[in-house]
């Protein structure tokens, strides 16, 4: 994509000795940011998981608490995308315990929704069940109908995995009104993903 080779020619201009003052981790840590998240989408974790270290490297130089949330917690999906649960849960918990100030925050809802998903990978139903519903909790309050969606769906995919099947209809009914409402954001593939999943 024409969006990669502008990324790898502005990480070529980053090397030069010009730009290795504190002034420009901003820039290094962007970029080699958006290299990882680019090479993620495409399905290229081992490939992205340097490019994520790079920036966490430069983002620790920077003092930015959002921007390290950000990074960290990439690099904790990619290794959940790695099927490397166990390390991706320790770096979510990395989080969760650096960044209680943020309860009641998307940020907070993100990440309980993350440590949720690894739990429910591991069979750990009762641990995954008390951090999704203080996601869940989290977005209705918030009121992003699509941030919500997704954690509804990981709570429906618990109830159906624990044979709590007319709790579960509940949210997939909740669901599937969200999927219905933006047919261009659920195209078919997305929907038989997810109804894959469930």
């Amino acid at each position: 994509p024409n969006e990669l080779s502008l990324l790898q020619q502005a990480m070529k201009l980053l090397e030069s000795s010009r730009c290795q003052s504190i002034d420009y981790y901003p820039l290094h840590h962007m970029v080699n940011y958006a290299l990882g998240i680019m090479y993620m989408q495409m399905g290229l974790h081992t490939i992205a998981m340097p490019y994520i270290d790079e920036a966490l490297r430069y983002c620790e130089g920077i003092n930015d608490r959002q921007i390290l949330f950000k990074t960290k917690l990439t690099r904790a999906n990619l290794r959940m995308y790695k099927r490397e649960y166990e390390t991706s849960l320790a770096g979510y918990m990395d989080l969760y315990d650096a960044y209680g100030d943020q309860a009641g925050t998307e940020q907070w809802a993100i990440l309980n929704n993350y440590i949720s998903i690894i739990h429910l990978q591991r069979e750990r139903f009762e641990e995954s069940e008390k951090y999704i519903r203080v996601a869940v909790e989290i977005r209705e309050k918030i009121g992003d109908e699509l941030r919500t969606n997704y954690s509804h769906f990981t709570l429906c995919k618990l109830l159906y995995t624990t044979g709590r099947i007319e709790e579960g209809d509940k949210y997939f009914d909740i669901v599937q009104k969200v999927i219905d409402k933006y047919p261009y954001i659920f195209d078919r593939q997305i929907k038989n993903d997810i109804y894959y999943e469930l």
